[in-house]
């Protein structure tokens, strides 16, 4: 499966944007992975593969620990094991990314 970042789709000497459906193959989607920085990643993939795949690679394109990020969709946290298909995620969706972060208090406040 490639899962190669996605930045313009180029079709008919035209750029189409995300969202647009593509009659070329129905089964591919793109779908945006945002960061809490508000950076964004764009891959195209067939919704009926496991999502694990993809966040994977997100993971090693951004250079983040696979068990470390939660991955959230309308809100719900994102199983690994399902496809896009079953999680509803269509064309153009996109998908939260969070770091999980410990630590950060005042040692001095638990004194």
């Amino acid at each position: 499966m490639h899962l190669l970042p996605l930045l313009k789709i180029f079709r008919n000497n035209r750029v189409k944007k995300m969202g647009e459906s593509t009659t070329a193959n129905p089964h591919r989607i793109a779908i945006c992975i945002k960061s809490q920085d508000g950076a964004k990643m764009y891959f195209r993939v067939a919704r009926d593969k496991k999502i694990q795949e993809l966040l994977k690679s997100y993971c090693k394109a951004k250079n983040y620990e696979y068990r470390e990020v939660s991955f959230i969709h309308n809100g719900d946290r994102i199983q690994p094991k399902q496809t896009l298909f079953q999680l509803g995620i269509e064309d153009g969706d996109e998908i939260a990314a969070m770091y999980h972060q410990s630590g950060g208090g005042n040692p001095a406040a638990f004194a």
